[in-house]
């Protein structure tokens, strides 16, 4: 099968049962396999900002064997997902699909585009620093199970008091407590579209005034958490312990906790451990490659 065979053209020419479908197959061996239904599918594009008109998909025989979407937020571009069927690759239609990527987001007058790679897939991280696209820095995905410390909120932190607030509230605060720059996906822009879906917890000291915030989505079975940040790392404990004490059996989950995150020794203390990591890596399109 020769590679110019295969046509690389915009996400929106087909049905997006065919790009769903797509993603799906070239991430069933990936490191973390991924399943998208069409309702979640449709979240990710109003979530992350996906123009799938400036997104990629590539067609052999009218199949659609690989795909990359992009996210648009003014001058930033996000490569949002970026797959080939497995007995599609090593044939240059990675390369094809960035590259037709990386055409359309300066064609829309964007400066800069990011992504991520999980830290053991050598293939894609040489493909993207082949492009021109430099590692800024390593991100966390962080786990929690059963045996996470769930202590008494009191017992620790006397004089802090933490109590649930409107998300709205939470999230018009949320840049006051925002100490490290949140990955796309976390994004304030990215917690607006989906606040309908979040709760929250503020911390207050004893002057009552606020010292952080937490937003987290979930139930008795699992629990994302979003944001999780306070002025000192006790206020930051006694927002994760109230949450913890909440939901005793779920398990938690935290998507790209960069590094250097304050909250990070808290959510290690409590047991919070670290499943993959991830380099977010940007390219920036003045460079001229």
């Amino acid at each position: 099968m020769s590679n110019r065979e295969v046509v690389v053209r915009a996400a929106d020419q087909v049905p997006r049962r065919d790009i769903i479908e797509a993603m799906n197959a070239a991430y069933s061996d990936y490191f973390i396999p991924i399943y998208l239904s069409s309702h979640s599918f449709e979240n990710l594009i109003t979530r992350e900002a996906i123009h799938l008109e400036a997104s990629a998909v590539a067609l052999y025989d009218n199949q659609t064997v690989g795909v990359g979407l992009l996210g648009i937020r003014g001058c930033r571009a996000w490569i949002g997902g970026m797959g080939v069927l497995p007995e599609f690759r090593h044939q240059g239609l990675g390369r094809r699909i960035m590259a037709y990527l990386l055409e359309q987001a300066r064609r829309m007058g964007i400066k800069n585009v990011q992504l991520e790679v999980i830290t053991q897939n050598k293939v894609a991280f040489n493909l993207y620093n082949s492009m021109g696209f430099k590692t800024t820095r390593k991100l966390l995905v962080l786990s929690g199970e059963e045996h996470l410390s769930r202590p008494v909120l009191r017992e620790r932190y006397p004089g802090i008091v933490v109590k649930a607030l409107d998300v709205s509230l939470l999230l018009a605060y949320l840049p006051e407590f925002a100490a490290v720059p949140a990955p796309w996906q976390r994004t304030l822009e990215s917690l607006w579209q989906m606040q309908d879906r979040l709760d929250g917890l503020s911390v207050y000291g004893g002057d009552e005034q606020m010292l952080g915030l937490c937003l987290w989505s979930g139930d008795n079975h699992q629990v994302g958490i979003y944001f999780l940040n306070a002025t000192t790392q006790e206020a930051a404990g006694a927002l994760l312990d109230r949450l913890l004490v909440a939901l005793p059996r779920s398990r938690f989950f935290y998507l790209n906790v960069p590094e250097d995150d304050p909250a990070l020794p808290v959510l290690r203390s409590a047991g919070f451990e670290e499943t993959v990591s991830q380099y977010e890596m940007h390219r920036n399109l003045a460079d001229g490659m």
